[in-house]
């Protein structure tokens, strides 16, 4: 269905035109879930060159192609290249969205994944506890977003040997998925291995 909607947007509107650029994005999230990462790249390339002649380099549009070929140098295990691609993502949203915006919050989180992989652990968690703090009031304490990165704060937390401080956020964590999807699914699962790394670093095996 993307594939026919680009095609359609090709002939109709041309190349140079942003719903153009929006089919390649959709078409290219398609691909890189399917794990077809250099399909997925090419695209979001194509995206990204496209809505920077159209749009301008400061487009909110151009930070999300950014922050999309982030996830892919990320999913690569090119953590120094996704740091670059997010942090150029984050510095057009935080101008073109505003500071507060939920969009800002998301590219946070982004940058705070390779952040940890470099072991640039103390501006991942403040990059987080940002994240939070702009999340939270725009959407809610147990929405997913809120809980993923409040589990991503407590990801660095027991990298650094704070499980005391980890365990409470987990449990919170470990609740809220628990409400919102199976007890089967597998984002219930990550935050009770999470829960349990922390209780293994407080040696409370049983």
């Amino acid at each position: 269905l993307f594939r026919e909607a680009l095609a359609i947007r090709r002939k109709v509107l041309g190349e140079e035109h942003r719903e153009t650029a929006t089919s390649l994005s959709d078409l290219a999230l398609v691909l890189w879930q399917k794990g077809d990462l250099a399909g997925a790249e090419r695209l979001f390339r194509e995206c990204l060159a496209i809505s920077r002649r159209v749009l301008g380099d400061m487009h909110p549009d151009v930070g999300t192609a950014l922050s999309n070929l982030g996830l892919i140098a990320e999913d690569r295990g090119d953590h120094a290249a996704a740091e670059s691609l997010f942090r150029q993502a984050l510095a057009i949203r935080r101008k073109a969205l505003g500071e507060r915006h939920p969009g800002v919050a998301t590219t946070l989180n982004n940058l705070a994944h390779p952040l940890r992989e470099l072991g640039k652990h103390d501006e991942a968690a403040s990059l987080l506890r940002e994240a939070i703090d702009i999340a939270r009031p725009a959407l809610g304490d147990d929405h997913p977003l809120v809980v993923t990165y409040t589990g991503n704060l407590a990801r660095i937390h027991l990298a650094r040997g704070e499980a005391a401080v980890a365990e409470p956020l987990l449990r919170r964590a470990l609740r809220t998925r628990r409400q919102i999807y199976p007890e089967d699914d597998w984002r219930v699962g990550a935050a009770k291995s999470l829960l349990g790394a922390s209780l293994i670093a407080l040696t409370r095996y049983e």
